[in-house]
């Protein structure tokens, strides 16, 4: 793609969040701080800890989700993050897990395996890592092309007969809850241990858990077996774990019901994440810092080109006519106007987006944005 016309190194505004576009965080200043106040305490202590991601719907909770996984890559190598969605079609605990399981990296798995299990000095292979784990990951490396596939279905979760578990010295499913905290905990501590051997400080495990808000529309029973779930998961790893809860849905002055209180007492009084919509000044940054994250070496333009900062604040205020400034409307509506901009732009039948310009670009676009109540995150 050639944006050389736009000043721009490739598309800036992107409404669905990727890992590969969530290397920078735009405006964000207090949450940013926040997030380096708490990956900080994380690095100098090895308790476990649970936290809260309270984010109004489309003020970029994912997109924060991501950056803070590529953060683990860069500024906390001990840290190994997992990305998860609540499953939108839940009927357990095992749902959850299953997530998870679908989630983390298996080759990652595979490296700490054979780290534990071909160095002494890591401690007893045997209680650290429970016999059907350690066949399971020792067939998928060594096992025939079928008996591979058997061994990465049981690690992703998957229910496969137990005959033909069987066939590679496997017994049971990961299909209950002491069988899904034996697997989590050996996770965990498989990391904990290589990560102390070779680096001499504390690994951590980061399970994220987004959209929890889901659970809500879930049976009363449901819930309480997911949270029950999810509570044992946590009280099993003492150490190395933390279990960052995300949802979305205007912040209140208390915990949700449906979080229930044994999960709001392993919180505690944990400082809650949140990400509130932004007032125009830091729409202005916002839109200023995702354009800077797309320029060329060389560029000479105004920090906001191909737009002003004219047209920037008339764009900023056709959204605040009707909805708040949430980074999710900053996107589609800037999208909007260079989508237009672009081919003018290009044939030199403009030179710059002009407040006028984004105006008319709009006008037809006015059904991008209704004043409606808050909805799920699609």
């Amino acid at each position: 793609m050639t944006l050389e016309h736009l000043g721009l190194s490739d598309w800036p505004f992107r409404i669905v969040p990727s890992r590969e576009y969530a290397r920078f965080l735009a405006d964000r200043t207090m949450f940013r701080q926040d997030l380096v106040k708490m990956m900080h305490k994380l690095s100098r202590r090895s308790q476990s800890s649970m936290h809260l991601l309270w984010s109004w719907f489309g003020a970029g909770k994912t997109h924060s989700l991501l950056y803070l996984a590529n953060q683990c890559e860069i500024d906390y190598p001990a840290f190994l993050p997992v990305y998860t969605e609540f499953p939108r079609d839940s009927q357990s605990f095992l749902s959850v897990f299953r997530a998870f399981a679908n989630s983390y990296d298996l080759d990652t798995l595979v490296r700490l395996y054979l780290e534990v299990a071909t160095a002494p000095s890591m401690g007893d292979l045997n209680k650290l890592v429970p016999r059907n784990l350690a066949n399971a990951l020792t067939i998928y490396i060594t096992g025939q092309p079928r008996q591979q596939q058997i061994a990465q279905r049981w690690l992703k979760g998957e229910r496969v007969p137990i005959s033909t578990l069987r066939e590679i010295g496997i017994d049971q499913n990961i299909d209950s809850v002491e069988a899904v905290l034996s697997f989590v905990k050996a996770v965990v501590y498989m990391w904990a241990t290589v990560i102390r051997a070779y680096k001499s400080t504390h690994g951590r495990i980061i399970w994220v858990l987004d959209e929890y808000q889901r659970i809500e529309k879930l049976p009363r029973a449901i819930r309480l077996q997911i949270n029950d779930g999810l509570q044992a998961t946590f009280n099993s790893c003492p150490d190395y774990l933390t279990i960052i809860l995300s949802f979305g849905g205007k912040p209140q002055a208390s915990f949700p019901e449906w979080l229930g209180p044994e999960l709001a007492d392993r919180i505690g009084i944990e400082p809650v994440l949140v990400l509130p919509p932004l007032i125009a000044e830091e729409a202005m940054l916002f839109v200023e810092n995702v354009l800077s994250n797309f320029r060329p070496d060389g560029f000479d333009k105004n920090i906001y080109f191909p737009y002003t900062e004219g047209s920037v604040r008339r764009i900023i205020d056709i959204i605040r006519e009707r909805a708040e400034l949430k980074p999710r409307y900053i996107m589609q509506f800037f999208e909007a106007v260079l989508e237009e901009a672009d081919t003018a732009i290009k044939h030199g039948q403009i030179k710059e987006i002009s407040p006028a310009f984004a105006a008319q670009a709009l006008e037809g676009r006015m059904t991008l944005l209704k004043k409606v109540e808050e909805t799920e995150d699609p």
